[in-house]
């Protein structure tokens, strides 16, 4: 198996998920908050953590956890026995998806047709009922509204989850294009407890968020992307990945951690792991280093 079919693996998933948890989806060289492609989710003990994480985000005026707090005096509307779709699981939490397709609903038109919203519960279930609101325009970053924003919110008719699940991700066309919702250049998923909200984000005007890669600061002959301990890894934005790469080696050592090599920096992304100009193509993900910055394939 290549370094790049390893990187494809679940088990590099699960760690990312560790690292973007420990390091709150921001790069630990320049804070920058960012996004991490490829179905990875946050786990945050506090919910008071999604407000230090979007301090800069505002919803309808209120901060995230204060919206979630005030979701009940909106007008929701009530969906019965939605059927939920297991995905996959990992230790005691399962991840699920459902779809809302009702022609009955006032909330029909704005629907994205096919699409799936997806949660992490701790709780085993197959369906569940859920209030339901769908509000455009309300996001603001830094004081200022993107171009177009949609947010999604979904009340449960029970407790889920115990810890706070974050995923963010470049949208790259996962949520669907309707006549009416106009799709995002970001998408943010956050649930906790009863509460699910996904954020949809377009802003053309200035970067809200950078893609973030997990950072190997040595490797070891032989050991697979996610057989390090956690203090190897670091996340890092791709502007400071590529940093690290033009000014610190990174080192090759065997088991006994002892030096082989000096790793060379990827010639094609310079080290930030990612193409930018084919983001539609596996979120850019470079091909040549498999997103790492260095070349392992010859080791």
């Amino acid at each position: 198996m290549t370094y790049n079919e390893l990187l494809q693996q679940k088990e590099w998933w699960v760690k990312c998920n560790e690292i973007l948890s420990r390091d709150h989806y921001t790069c630990k060289d320049c804070g920058c908050l960012g996004y991490h492609n490829g179905d990875c989710y946050a786990s945050l003990n506090e919910t008071s953590a999604i407000d230090s994480i979007f301090s800069s985000l505002t919803l309808d005026g209120y901060s995230i956890s204060q919206f979630c707090s005030n979701l009940k005096d909106y007008d929701l509307e009530h969906f019965e026995d939605v059927v939920l779709r297991s995905k996959e699981s990992s230790n005691q939490a399962s991840r699920y998806s459902f779809k809302l397709y009702d022609k009955e609903s006032k909330y029909f038109h704005y629907l994205p047709r096919g699409f799936s919203y997806d949660f992490i519960s701790d709780v085993a279930c197959d369906k569940i009922s859920m209030d339901a609101i769908i509000l455009n325009n309300v996001i603001s970053y830094n004081s200022q509204k993107p171009e177009h924003t949609w947010l999604f919110a979904f009340k449960f008719e029970k407790d889920l989850a115990d810890k706070v699940y974050l995923s963010i991700n470049s949208n790259n066309g996962s949520v669907p294009s309707t006549d009416t919702i106009s799709v995002g250049s970001y998408v943010i998923y956050i649930n906790f407890r009863d509460t699910l909200i996904l954020l949809s984000i377009e802003s053309s005007k200035e970067v809200i968020f950078k893609g973030l890669n997990v950072h190997h600061t040595y490797y070891i002959k032989g050991h697979k992307p996610w057989e390090y301990e956690n203090d190897a890894l670091v996340t890092l934005c791709e502007d400071c990945h590529k940093k690290r790469h033009k000014g610190t080696a990174v080192p090759l050592l065997n088991d006994n951690k002892e030096l082989i090599a000096n790793l060379a920096t990827c010639p094609r992304c310079g080290g930030s792991g990612y193409l930018p100009q084919y983001k539609h193509v596996e979120h850019g993900i470079c091909f040549k280093c498999g997103g790492e910055g260095v070349i392992l394939n010859d080791w």
